[in-house]
């Protein structure tokens, strides 16, 4: 199955569900990653794996929680960059990924 690429404002975000195989690989490409908020275990099992993964491109990567049930579970959205109710706007979510890439230049040509 292709994972679902949601492109908005010239970012690329992966909509990902927690419950499904998901390639790092692919997290690594893109700008963002969107997750299906189900159950507070599933999404954070899936948040603990990306962001305790050994690529920087991978862990670094911005993540957000698209708010399915209205109930969520606030220590899983701490380990998250947001939380996402309307995908048809992500306005909110590309001037976070924004601060985030432009930190992440900085702190790359500083090294």
């Amino acid at each position: 199955m292709n994972p679902e690429i949601i492109h908005y404002n010239q970012l690329q975000f992966l909509k990902a569900e927690p419950t499904a195989p998901l390639d790092l690989n692919i997290v690594a490409k893109v700008d963002a990653v969107i997750i299906n908020y189900t159950t507070h275990s599933e999404v954070f099992e899936l948040l603990r794996k990306i962001r305790s993964h050994h690529d920087q491109k991978v862990y670094l990567t911005p993540f957000f929680l698209h708010n399915l049930t209205g109930n969520m579970d606030q220590a899983v959205i701490q380990l998250t960059d947001g939380v996402l109710t309307n995908l048809s706007n992500l306005d909110p979510a590309v001037i976070v990924v924004g601060k985030i890439q432009s930190r992440m230049s900085q702190t790359a040509s500083q090294n």
